[in-house]
């Protein structure tokens, strides 16, 4: 089982001006999206059984899926901008 990331950190640097170091907790939108999914749970229960009969219905489930797959990847990844002197780091655990 995946899991979405927890923490995101950006950093950024310029000469000149003080450092940036930002810790954004995104665990704290988890349980908001868990509400969210109890809330809609006979929504999606309908799709699915929809989904039997339409390939539309399918198709948009497919990309639901995909798109909380593709949230859960982001776990690890790393973004270094860096140009002269500036520098810009972005982070996710």
């Amino acid at each position: 089982m995946t899991i979405p990331p927890a923490v995101l950190r950006l950093r950024v640097v310029e000469p000149g001006r003080k450092k940036v170091n930002l810790w954004l907790p995104i665990f704290i939108l988890w349980p908001i999206a868990l509400f969210l999914l109890i809330v809609s749970l006979p929504l999606i229960i309908v799709l699915i059984a929809v989904a039997l009969f339409n390939d539309q219905v399918k198709k948009a489930l497919g990309k639901l899926r995909a798109a909380m797959t593709l949230a859960c990847s982001l776990r690890g990844l790393q973004v270094d901008v860096c140009e002269k002197d500036k520098e810009v780091r972005i982070y996710v655990y």
